[in-house]
């Protein structure tokens, strides 16, 4: 969870970078009509998606898949960390054609971004659940707090890394906003999605349905 969050907290920031350069043609020209982002205001998107994306999965997506693949909460999650492998892979490669002086449309990102925010559907709201359902009623709280700690974790390592990169001989190798700085990313991704799926292949998902006194205040 905490090598996800690394990865998707960089929208506000190396995804930034990368839309700050010149090769990233940031205009839609629809003929009649033409507009320019600005390279912070392409992040809008994803709240926009997670809007449009959860009916759509819940809905349409899920009932489907659910034909294919059992639903539980493990092989929902394992989809979304391969979503989320592919998305910063994306950028990884928008990066290297930048790199080599090529133009590249914004709607690169975007694309990515549609990857990302279908990772944050299948893990976010998966663990969310799965925090809240398999605790007992009376660490539901404590247990949703571990949550929030692996975003925590995810941001304080992505801030280690970027502390390494500009005080020790690592910025030789990786720079923040290049190639190999998403790549980096990318494999640390796949790599924790090996993992996961390592960890918890043999998890017997069960489910805890609680009363509905439970929920009463006295």
């Amino acid at each position: 969870m905490r090598f996800f969050w690394s990865l998707f907290d960089q929208t506000a920031t190396s995804w930034v970078i990368q839309a700050q350069s010149d090769l990233m043609v940031k205009t839609v020209d629809l003929g009649f009509f033409q507009f320019e982002f600005l390279p912070s205001q392409i992040g809008f998107v994803n709240p926009l998606f997670v809007l449009l994306f959860i009916p759509l999965f819940t809905y349409i997506i899920y009932p489907r898949l659910g034909k294919i693949m059992p639903l539980t909460y493990f092989n929902k999650m394992s989809l979304g960390f391969s979503f989320a492998v592919l998305s910063f892979a994306l950028v990884a490669w928008v990066q290297v054609q930048m790199d080599n002086g090529h133009s590249m449309s914004f709607l690169y990102q975007i694309a990515a971004f549609v990857l990302l925010t279908c990772a944050e559907i299948l893990i976010s709201i998966t663990s969310l659940e799965f925090s809240y359902t398999q605790a007992p009623k009376v660490l539901k709280s404590f247990i949703l707090s571990f949550w929030l700690l692996a975003v925590a974790f995810g941001n304080g390592f992505t801030a280690l890394i970027n502390g390494l990169i500009a005080e020790t001989s690592l910025n030789k190798y990786i720079q923040n906003g290049e190639a190999e700085y998403f790549l980096f990313f990318t494999a640390l991704m796949a790599l924790g999605s090996i993992g996961f799926y390592i960890v918890n292949r043999n998890y017997k998902q069960t489910m805890i349905l609680q009363e509905a006194s439970d929920y009463e205040v006295e």
